[in-house]
């Protein structure tokens, strides 16, 4: 009967409407040791529908602001370039995708939807508990990609110009400068502590 009334629901609503079904029928369960079996594989059924929610929701941040188009171009070229030896003048910044401007767009945008992040449809978990680790999931997963993108930009193997200074409209650099400088206003520490991420997420 779950399964039914969940077709029809959006994937993020559907694990919602799951999620708060599965934890009202789990809860009773705590006070009858005979069920203990029961109790731990509907907990680990949560755990993993929570992990399921988490996910759709970073794809969700990640999509809107295209940090998800932004990281297969950097996978493409981390596999194209895996097995070759770069020369000393290429940059992954000459590559359609991975300039500085772009990048630096992207990650603009990224890190506007990080220090102001909403998660609506977390709040519909009918248990604070479980909401806030869904939140907790989500935030983690955020910030290691804005960490992983961020490591790649500073990699000197790349050629970036990294900075946290906004470009100046009338810069007088060379094209070429321009299109390796990368502007990333924030760490990825300070990203972790406006998540209110404190060590590793369990």
């Amino acid at each position: 009967m779950c399964q039914r009334r969940v077709a029809g629901l959006d994937p993020v609503e559907a694990l919602v409407f799951r999620i708060n079904n599965f934890s009202c029928l789990q809860a009773p369960l705590a006070r009858f040791p005979e069920v203990t079996k029961w109790y731990v594989k509907m907990d680990h059924d949560l755990e993993r529908w929570l992990r399921d929610l988490s996910e759709l929701q970073a794809s969700r941040v990640m999509d809107r602001c295209r940090v998800a188009v932004l990281l297969q171009h950097i996978q493409d070229y981390q596999q194209s370039h895996a097995s070759i030896a770069m020369k000393p003048d290429t940059s992954p910044a000459d590559t359609p995708g991975l300039d500085g401007g772009t990048i630096t767009r992207v990650m603009g945008n990224f890190c506007a939807a990080l220090t102001t992040p909403t998660f609506p449809q977390l709040d519909s978990l009918a248990q604070t508990a479980l909401s806030d680790k869904a939140r907790a999931h989500t935030s983690a997963m955020l910030a290691d990609t804005y960490a992983f993108i961020y490591e790649f930009v500073y990699d000197v193997r790349n050629g970036y110009i990294p900075s946290n200074e906004p470009m100046s409209s009338s810069s007088s650099r060379s094209s070429g400068e321009q299109n390796r400088r990368v502007v990333l206003l924030h760490t990825f520490e300070e990203i972790r502590t406006v998540l209110e991420i404190d060590g590793e997420v369990k």
